[in-house]
């Protein structure tokens, strides 16, 4: 049986991949699976292949294409959700730039502040969304 790489991605999407796949009666397997070390050195960030059947191959990728367009409303959804919060959680930071170039500070240590104040924002931003998220479970 020779098999036909249908996807590279990280091990986790190629994992939920194949199991998606063998639930719609396509045997997929995962390929090129690093050793110990080259997970540890790249700290999980690495790609393996989802294999197929020759058989198979197109209608796995029709499968793949049409996981695509389910998602795509979701993702983009996703996207702006994250984009507004990350302009509202920097919006402080941008308040304090814009105060410290009408009113320049003695100091310019006092211009950490606006990464501390950045900071912050986005780590709020971050603590508020997954309250959201828990809560919208």
């Amino acid at each position: 049986m020779t098999l036909s790489v249908v996807l590279h991605t990280s091990s986790v999407s190629a994992e939920a991949t194949v199991e998606r796949l063998r639930g719609a009666g396509i045997e997929a397997v995962l390929l090129e699976r690093p050793n110990a070390i080259v997970r540890v050195l790249s700290g999980g960030n690495y790609r393996v292949g989802v294999a197929v059947p020759e058989s198979d191959l197109e209608r796995a990728r029709a499968e793949l294409a049409r996981w695509e367009l389910e998602a795509a409303p979701r993702v983009r959804a996703m996207a702006r959700a994250a984009g507004v919060g990350i302009a509202l959680a920097s919006l402080p930071a941008v308040v304090l730039t814009v105060w410290f170039l009408a009113r320049p500070p003695r100091a310019w240590g006092w211009w950490y502040s606006v990464l501390a104040v950045w900071g912050a924002g986005v780590w709020l931003w971050g603590v508020r969304s997954r309250r959201q998220a828990e809560r919208d479970a």
